[in-house]
């Protein structure tokens, strides 16, 4: 870490930075500024932004569910960036990136029909919800080895990044010993 005595910063790099980023890629979760993206849906670049906006949703009809292309997260090529992820991060604090369920939602349905789904087909947003969570929220779980909350309150910032190095060490372990042909 860069400022020991002081709250860890996240500025850009020339101000300074105590933290590191990583994340699975190419992410199933990456949104394109134009074209179709893993999971089928039509994205149009908008101008202003570094990504576009969803066109063409690949949900309209929930006759279509079974249909729905879900991209196959444990692909190997996907994990192999979390590879020395500590080491390149130096001393600073790693942090993970996954996929935003809400938001793939109603890239997937559209936000109005989301919202609708809410009162007419809760069950079927319910379905779609807890596919996304089982598949990609709940792939990387291990044994916590430290209570975080007293640690990050209360302990010092050398305690910290021990913490998340453990961390990053047994979700390496478990990436390790997953068997990708049973999920």
């Amino acid at each position: 870490m860069q400022h020991k005595e002081q709250h860890p910063r996240n500025f850009p790099e020339k101000y300074g930075n105590d933290f590191a980023g990583v994340g699975i890629s190419p992410s199933p979760d990456d949104r394109p500024r134009s074209g179709v993206d893993e999971w089928s849906a039509v994205w149009d670049d908008i101008g202003e932004m570094a990504l576009g906006e969803v066109k063409d949703f690949p949900l309209k009809r929930w006759e279509d569910f079974d249909r729905l292309n879900i991209p196959n997260h444990m692909d190997p090529k996907r994990w192999r960036n979390l590879e020395g992820a500590r080491e390149r991060a130096g001393d600073r604090f790693l942090f993970a990136n996954g996929i935003s369920i809400y938001e793939r939602v109603h890239f997937i349905r559209s936000l109005e029909n989301t919202w609708t789904d809410i009162y007419e087909a809760p069950e079927r947003l319910c379905e779609l919800i807890e596919l996304l969570s089982l598949r990609f929220a709940s792939r990387i779980a291990f044994h916590c080895p430290v209570d975080i909350q007293q640690t990050m309150v209360y302990g010092s910032f050398d305690q910290i990044r021990e913490y998340c190095r453990e961390l990053v060490g047994l979700a390496g372990l478990w990436i390790k010993r997953v068997d990708l042909h049973r999920i």
